[in-house]
């Protein structure tokens, strides 16, 4: 059984996911649309690297995402979804 162990990126200490499953808490915890997860979670992806980067990834693009990664992010997971509004923590974002 694999532990999860804590990192600490910016400001913030927060916890790098081993299961894909988390994925669905990783966005309860940050108050954000699962869509909005899933669309980080496939672009962190796109790096190429293994899963613990794709994860440290993932909190970067979600704590201080370029202006194209919010733009990739919006676009997937508005294609996942039939929402008029997908929420990114605090920002809440409608369907262009």
């Amino acid at each position: 059984m694999r532990t999860k162990q804590p990192i600490t990126i910016g400001n913030h200490n927060d916890k790098v996911l081993a299961e894909d499953g988390d994925l669905e808490q990783w966005a309860a915890c940050r108050e954000t649309s699962f869509e909005i997860a899933q669309a980080i979670e496939r672009k962190a992806g796109d790096c190429g690297g293994g899963e613990r980067l794709n994860r440290l990834l993932m909190h970067r693009i979600w704590y201080d995402p370029t202006e194209e990664e919010t733009s990739a992010v919006l676009r997937v997971a508005f294609s996942l979804c039939n929402d008029a509004t997908l929420y990114w923590g605090e920002e809440e974002f409608s369907r262009p």
